[in-house]
């Protein structure tokens, strides 16, 4: 009877969170215009020419709509007939098709062979990178901590027939010897921020990778705060990782950024010596790093 009224509870309370989320995103999209649940993406129109051969070249507009209505989905690729294959995210979030491959690994095979390398993408979020990668000849391992991640790039890989081996993995959490072995490179796209020890992250990352890593995040300047890992002390800026962004959003409390040169020196003392690319850039957070390196 017990057990019985314990199971109750537990039901009772999932679905009362879950109708807490249901109201917020109707109200974000009332008040704040900022859900994509009446605020959709544009079906078709697209241009055909970004998109790499895939299944759903072949389906009827209603057979893809209804993947698109299965998941929600934070991005979108597109056919070759220029119709959408997942959704954006929000209002100015995502809201225009990610091509394939992505300019990200594109870049990336222009200086390292990626061709019968085994690449570990961190934070595969819904597979366009891990499909992109697939595309330049790597072996792609893709991990990502969060569950719906980790569905929905296992259904993207799949129509566009990529065999990406796909693992629910959280770095902080989960431990890295737990990882497929014989890495060659890393492929790391904003996620460096979301982590509470991003220095200790990127030591990870350089007992992974035997060969070079892509890494792209967001830096900070003029930081007042500190934090302590390893035996030293780093300036950061400490963030709260907000569950309301989701997918974007990471699993430990806080995440925190770094600067420049805390990010470029820590890459060098793991053993990626030689930097073969370095690029600062604009984004809607402030100043991008975008780094190259092999050991």
């Amino acid at each position: 009877m017990a057990f019985k009224l314990r199971n109750s509870a537990h039901y009772l309370s999932s679905r009362i969170r879950h109708l807490f989320f249901v109201f917020s995103d109707v109200a974000l999209a009332f008040f704040y215009k900022k859900s994509t649940l009446f605020r959709r993406a544009s079906f078709n129109g697209y241009d055909g020419t970004l998109a790499a051969e895939c299944q759903i070249d072949s389906w009827a507009d209603w057979e893809i709509k209804t993947v698109n209505r299965m998941m929600e989905w934070r991005c979108f690729s597109v056919d070759k007939n220029g119709r959408r294959f997942g959704q954006k995210a929000w209002t100015n979030k995502r809201q225009i098709p990610e091509p394939i491959p992505s300019s990200e690994v594109t870049l990336f095979s222009q200086f390292c062979d990626l061709k019968g390398s085994r690449v570990l993408d961190v934070g595969c979020f819904e597979g366009i990178h891990s499909i992109s990668l697939f595309l330049m000849g790597a072996k792609v391992v893709a991990v990502d901590a969060r569950v719906e991640n980790v569905v929905k790039t296992i259904v993207r890989s799949g129509l566009y027939r990529a065999p990406v081996e796909t693992i629910k993995f959280a770095f902080e959490k989960d431990s890295v010897d737990t990882l497929p072995k014989n890495i060659d490179y890393v492929f790391h796209r904003s996620v460096l921020p979301l982590m509470e020890d991003p220095v200790k992250h990127l030591h990870d990352l350089g007992k992974i990778a035997n060969t070079g890593i892509y890494l792209d995040t967001v830096i900070y300047s003029k930081l007042h705060e500190t934090y302590q890992t390893m035996g030293q002390t780093f300036p950061c800026l400490t963030m709260p990782n907000l569950r309301k962004n989701g997918e974007f959003s990471g699993v430990a409390k806080i995440g925190r950024g770094l600067e420049e040169g805390t990010i470029v020196n820590a890459l060098k003392t793991v053993g990626f010596k030689k930097i073969l690319h370095h690029t600062l850039w604009n984004n809607v957070f402030g100043k991008g790093l975008r780094i190259i390196a092999v050991k």
